[in-house]
């Protein structure tokens, strides 16, 4: 197993990973993940030291870079692998993310707590405020209080706010690892993903799926007469038609 790390540890690495992400000129999906993971954890030094390098030199990681690094010190990556990471990417935020809401609610109810405690302690209007023996210290104790919840709120709502982008950013690059970019259709990897769903599905009362398969006629004369960008006008207008027409 490459990970050992407990929950508390991942969080953690999950954290200073993000930041470190945020600053490169590359985009936030499950292989800029991988290499950070790594990097913040220590357990990739030959890693560490061709980023440090990287830095040194350019600055900062864009998406060639990026790629680069991960798949020379970091993977043996096949399909399979990648859509692994890209899910355990999205749980691991997901358990961030809520462990913020849970934490945000809490503080909320403990500052709601700390007000009533706070009026208890105030004297009915009408009455002689007598001195009460450390009661200013309680009630400024109290606001201070109430004002450090007020900000872990605030910390908490944008900490779960990233993590939700992030949860995002990795649910989009898992989708367009398997989609084709001109035509929006599933390309080889999604189709193997897509067909390997559907041999697992319970066998229907009715009719089976079946395997649709065209190939363009004379679509060369198309690039040579046009241009290759009115083709893949052609390519993209022809995804359109099959993704409104074909189901699956």
């Amino acid at each position: 197993m490459r990970y050992r790390h407990s929950v508390a540890q991942s969080a953690e690495f999950l954290r200073l990973a993000v930041k470190r992400m945020s600053q490169q000129d590359a985009a936030l999906h499950p292989l800029s993940y991988a290499i950070w993971y790594e990097y913040v954890s220590g357990i990739n030094r030959d890693l560490q030291e061709a980023i440090d390098s990287r830095l040194k030199r350019d600055g900062k990681l864009d998406d060639v870079a990026t790629r680069t690094l991960h798949d020379k010190y970091v993977a043996d990556l096949d399909a399979k692998t990648a859509l692994r990471i890209g899910n355990s990417v999205d749980h691991l935020v997901g358990q961030v993310s809520d462990s913020a809401s849970h934490a945000g609610a809490q503080a909320s109810r403990f500052g709601d707590s700390l007000e009533r405690w706070g009026d208890s302690l105030q004297k009915p209007a009408g009455t002689r405020r007598e001195a009460i023996p450390g009661v200013e210290d309680i009630l400024r104790g109290t606001r201070e209080m109430q004002k450090a919840i007020c900000d872990l709120q605030e910390r908490l709502d944008e900490s779960s706010r990233e993590a939700q982008q992030l949860r995002q950013e990795v649910a989009r690059a898992r989708e367009e690892a398997m989609v084709d970019a001109l035509t929006g259709l599933l390309n080889r990897k999604g189709f193997d993903h897509a067909l390997a769903a559907c041999l697992n599905q319970e066998p229907p009362l009715g009719p089976g799926p079946c395997l649709l398969m065209i190939d363009l006629d004379r679509f060369k004369r198309i690039n040579d007469t046009h241009g290759h960008v009115f083709g893949d006008r052609v390519l993209a207008g022809i995804g359109e038609v099959l993704k409104a027409n074909v189901k699956g």
